[in-house]
């Protein structure tokens, strides 16, 4: 059984005119997919050595120098997603 946002991608990849309008295929979507799984398992591996050397999380965020727009809000030089 599907989850709520793997029903999601599926709904995207079907809608073939908003597939056309973004320029995209289904290989596109994969291939983002797949970047950010192996972005996510590398950040988690940061995160976890970080963690076992009781590195600060301000500390963490400068030295990944990354953005987000919720975590830019609230840390605005410290962030990584």
């Amino acid at each position: 059984m599907l989850n709520d946002n793997e029903k999601e991608v599926f709904n995207v990849i079907q809608d073939k005119e908003y597939m056309s309008c973004i320029n995209a295929n289904f290989k596109d979507i994969e291939n983002a997919i797949n970047l950010g799984i192996k972005e996510f398992h590398e950040l988690e591996n940061i995160v976890r050595v970080a963690s076992e050397n009781k590195e600060s999380f301000q500390s963490l965020c400068k030295k990944l120098q990354g953005h987000n727009e919720t975590f830019e809000e609230k840390y605005p030089n410290y962030n990584y997603f």
